[in-house]
C-alpha cells in the first residue's frame, strides 16, 4: 500500500478542515502567523494542498508589514515535495504547478478565502479588487449582454490573448458552422421549429409569419447566403433595404429582403421552404411537357426584376447603410445588379426518387426556366442547405440526410 507523506510544518487540507487555523500577529508585530485555534503555539509555514502518493504541492505563506497600511502583505510561493520530502528545484527554469484537478483547486481557492477573513491584519486590498470568484458561466452571461459590435472586440480580444492558431480558430469556426446548419436543418425539416424559433427571437423579428424567421436567420447566419448563391463572397448582408423611389405621397417604394454587399451589390428575396413552386394541378393553358408555376413562383420572379429595375435605376440617389454607417459607393458598386430568388424545398415538391411523369415534367419545366432566367437566379431552401453541407463537410448529402429532406 502507498501512503502519502506531508511535510511538517504545513497543515494538510486534504485531511483537516481549514476552520482549525487562523491569522495571528506575532508577538514582536513584525509579522504575521497561521496557528492552529486551539492551540496557538502550533504554528504551521502554509498549506498542503494535494493528497498524492509520490509528489505533493504545498503552498508556502510568509507576510511581509505594508508601510502604506500597517497591516501584512501575503506572498505565497508553491512548492512541489517528493515522497522523501525533498523540494523538487529546477535551477534557473520555471516550474509549472498545475492544480488540474476539482479538489487542489478547491483547496486553492479556500486558502485564499481564508486570507480574505483576517482583513483586519491581512492587507489582501489589490487581490480582493483584480480577482473574484465566480460561477464558471459567469464569463458568458456577461459576454451574453453586450452588443454585436462589443462582442467582436472581446472575441478578437480573446483570440489574441489565447494565442490560438489558424486552425484553432478554424475549429470554432466549423463548430459554430456546424450548429447553425443543424438550426437549418431543423428550420427545413420540422413542421413547427420556425415557430420555436420565432418565439426565441420575437423582439428582434420584422414580421410575424415564417418568411420572417427565415429573414432573421439567413441576416444571422449569412455565410449561408455569402458562401452559397453568388460566385463573389458576399461580406455582408443589409435588412429590408429600400431600392425603389417614393412617389409624391412618400409611398411605393419597394424594399428587398435582403440587399448583399461585395464588390457588387446583390439583391436577395425569401419566400419560405413550404411555398409551392408549382400549382397542385394541371392548367388546361399549359402547353405540352410544361406545369403551370404558383402564383406565388410568378409574383416572387416580378418582384425580383422590379426590385432590380428599381435598384438599378435609384441607387445613385440613395445612401448605401448599414449599422447606421453610410458605405462608399465607389467600392460598393452596382451594375445590372444580380438578384436572387430563394423559394420552396425541390427535393419535398420534385423528390430525385419519383419516377412520377406529372413530377418528372415539373422537374424539366423548372430546371429549363432557371437555365434561361438571365435576370434572376433562382435557389430552393433545400439546395441552400445542401451546398452549405458540401462546403463544410467538403462531401455530398448521404442518403439518408437526403431522404429526410424530400
Amino acid at each position: 500500500m502507498i501512503i502519502a507523506y506531508a511535510a511538517p510544518g504545513y497543515f494538510d487540507l486534504a485531511t483537516r478542515k481549514i476552520e482549525e487555523v487562523a491569522v495571528v500577529e506575532s508577538p514582536d508585530k513584525k509579522t504575521c502567523q497561521i496557528v492552529l485555534r486551539s492551540n496557538q503555539r502550533k504554528r504551521f509555514k502554509g498549506f498542503k494542498l494535494t493528497d498524492y502518493p509520490r509528489i505533493n504541492i504545498y503552498c508556502d505563506i510568509t507576510f511581509y508589514p505594508s508601510h502604506q497600511t500597517g497591516k501584512y502583505i501575503p506572498r505565497p510561493t508553491f512548492i512541489k515535495v517528493d515522497e522523501k520530502l525533498n523540494t523538487k528545484e529546477t535551477p534557473k527554469q520555471k516550474v509549472r504547478i498545475d492544480l488540474d484537478d476539482s479538489a487542489t483547486a478547491e483547496n486553492f481557492w479556500r486558502v485564499l478565502e481564508f486570507l480574505l477573513q483576517f482583513k483586519h491584519l491581512v492587507d489582501v486590498g489589490k487581490f480582493e479588487h483584480a480577482y473574484a470568484v465566480t460561477k464558471a458561466d459567469a464569463y458568458f452571461v456577461e459576454f451574453e449582454s453586450k452588443d454585436q459590435a462589443d462582442k467582436v472586440k472581446a472575441l478578437i480580444e480573446l483570440f489574441k490573448k489565447a494565442n490560438l492558431s489558424d486552425v484553432e480558430i478554424e475549429t470554432v469556426l466549423r463548430e459554430n458552422r456546424e450548429l447553425s446548419l443543424k438550426h437549418f436543418h431543423r428550420l427545413l425539416t420540422e413542421d413547427d421549429s420556425w415557430r420555436e424559433y420565432k418565439r426565441k427571437y420575437e423582439d428582434e423579428l420584422k414580421g410575424q409569419g415564417e418568411e420572417a424567421v427565415w429573414h432573421h436567420f439567413f441576416k444571422k447566419h449569412h455565410w449561408f447566403l455569402g458562401l452559397n448563391i453568388d460566385i463573389r463572397f458576399i461580406r455582408d448582408l443589409i435588412s429590408e433595404g429600400n431600392v425603389g423611389v417614393a412617389n409624391t405621397t412618400g409611398r411605393g417604394s419597394p424594399s428587398v429582403d435582403l440587399l448583399g454587399l461585395s464588390d457588387y451589390t446583390t439583391l436577395i428575396e425569401l419566400k419560405t421552404p413550404k411555398t409551392e413552386i408549382f400549382t397542385t394541378t394541371r392548367k388546361p393553358s399549359a402547353r405540352a411537357n410544361t406545369w403551370s408555376f404558383s402564383p406565388e413562383f410568378i409574383d416572387g420572379i416580378s418582384q425580383c426584376l422590379g426590385q432590380k429595375f428599381d435598384w438599378d435605376t435609384s441607387h445613385k440617389s440613395k445612401d448605401l447603410v448599414l449599422n447606421t454607417q453610410v458605405l462608399d459607393q465607389n467600392r460598393y458598386r452596382t451594375v445590372d445588379p444580380k438578384s436572387i430568388f430563394i423559394i420552396g424545398n425541390r427535393r419535398k415538391e420534385l423528390p430525385l426518387s419519383s419516377s412520377n411523369v406529372d413530377v418528372l415534367t415539373k422537374r424539366d419545366t423548372f430546371e429549363r426556366f432557371r437555365r434561361n432566367s438571365r435576370n434572376v437566379e433562382i435557389i430552393t431552401f433545400d439546395e441552400l442547405y445542401e451546398r452549405a453541407y458540401f462546403i463544410l463537410h467538403n462531401r455530398k448529402l448521404d442518403e439518408n440526410l437526403r431522404e429526410i429532406l424530400e
